[in-house]
């Protein structure tokens, strides 16, 4: 359960830090905040995906023990790659947007970009697959 709560506790830091980053770096280069940014939600991102979603984690350990379900792990760490390689593409999208107005990404990076979500999809898919588990050891 303890990497669950640093898990949460460092996405929260990285969550205020995408929101201070998003705040600072566009007042830097005079990028008017009523136009959109992947920069803008990433402090969302982090916050919900990362310290929301471990919150909920550490609560279904403490009462259904998934943490104690074989496939917890592997779904812990595909789950964290996932949001680590999106919030990355986010920030670098972002970044661009900012510095480079009108910014796109080239196909191979959009490419690249949507396998964040695609990962995040296969670990939701175990989540439900280890939630289903720990309600078959508790009835």
């Amino acid at each position: 359960m303890n990497k669950i709560f640093y898990a949460a506790a460092s996405y929260t830091f990285l969550g205020l830090l995408a929101g201070i980053l998003y705040r600072e770096f566009t007042r830097y280069y005079d990028f008017p905040l009523t136009d959109p940014t992947a920069l803008s939600t990433l402090h969302t991102h982090l916050l919900v995906l990362g310290t929301v979603m471990n919150l909920v984690l550490l609560a279904l350990a403490a009462s259904m023990k998934i943490h104690a379900i074989k496939l917890f792990d592997t779904f812990f760490w595909v789950y964290n790659l996932g949001l680590v390689w999106t919030a990355t593409f986010m920030t670098y999208k972002g970044c661009m947007q900012v510095t480079q107005p009108g910014f796109e990404l080239s196909a191979g990076l959009a490419g690249a970009s949507g396998m964040g979500h695609i990962i995040l999809a296969i670990a939701f898919i175990q989540l439900f697959m280890v939630i289903r588990r720990a309600m078959k050891r508790l009835a």
